[in-house]
């Protein structure tokens, strides 16, 4: 080592001091800095306000059921009147709940109507006469393509917290590959 030092001499370069830097690399390290941390915090900033989630989504929100609304002009006067005054009364009668609650995945938030039935004189079973989930065009698409959709219709019963009784209605859909593959 010590005979390297006096050839370096000898030929004319010095030995560089490296822990010193030129200003210039110290103001760049500094704006790559300051350049990193703006970054950070526009990202975070972006991310928080683009956010669905909030303290507020996962409550119950109590709320009658949708009156239908009929209009009868003054010339029509065919029976449907008391047809239509009986249903928006049942309607009335007929108390739901609205729960909406947090995707714990991330997605938007899922809300489902719980039908009330204290003092109801709906029957629940008419429920599960309703509509299927997957419009019947959609199951023919599906069919062609091989696949059949089957679905199982339950209602589930909640305790609410002040006593009352509700009919969660759950649809259970699962297409069924040609290969016998199952998709839920």
């Amino acid at each position: 080592p010590s005979a390297v030092r006096p050839a370096l001499g000898e030929c004319g370069l010095q030995a560089a001091d490296t822990t010193a830097q030129s200003p210039r690399a110290s103001v760049a390290g500094w704006l790559r800095a300051v350049a990193l941390v703006t970054c950070c915090l526009c990202a975070f900033g972006i991310g928080r306000w683009s956010s669905p989630v909030s303290d507020e989504l996962a409550r119950i929100e109590q709320r009658p059921a949708p009156i239908p609304r009929t209009f009868v002009g003054p010339t029509q006067s065919d029976g449907n009147t008391a047809l239509a005054a009986v249903e928006s009364s049942q309607a009335e009668a007929q108390q739901t709940l609205r729960l909406v609650l947090d995707d714990l995945l991330g997605g938007p938030p899922q809300s489902v109507d719980v039908l009330v039935v204290s003092d109801s004189q709906i029957d629940p079973v008419e429920w599960l006469d309703s509509p299927p989930s997957i419009p019947a065009d959609v199951q023919r698409a599906l069919l062609r393509a091989g696949r059949l959709v089957h679905e199982q219709r339950q209602l589930f019963e909640v305790e609410m917290s002040d006593g009352r009784r509700g009919i969660v209605p759950v649809s259970d859909v699962t297409v069924v590959n040609a290969g016998s593959d199952v998709y839920q």
